[in-house]
């Protein structure tokens, strides 16, 4: 995913803007990273380029990877912990 192309993404549940996190990049292009939505702290992640827009999951090794990223970046461990516990389940 191209970082110029980001301010095009918007949640798809509520539609609002998403901001736009980058853990690893090769020049303009994103590898892994997450887009937040400030309004609701859902968390959608980017692997290998990819943006994956499903909500309330967020995989285990991307979790363990990035975890201390993630945490940072965001008011409530809760949230993310519930999205890596909806994913086990799955």
């Amino acid at each position: 995913m191209f970082q110029d192309h980001s301010y095009l993404f918007v949640d798809p549940y509520s539609h609002e803007s998403l901001e736009l996190h980058i853990f690893q990049a090769e020049n303009e292009n994103i590898l892994d990273g997450i887009f937040i939505n400030p309004v609701t702290q859902t968390i959608y992640p980017i692997i290998k380029g990819v943006p994956v827009f499903i909500k309330n999951r967020l995989p285990e090794q991307f979790f363990i990877k990035y975890k201390a990223g993630i945490l940072a970046l965001i008011n409530e461990e809760g949230i993310v912990l519930k999205q890596l516990s909806q994913e086990k389940k799955v």
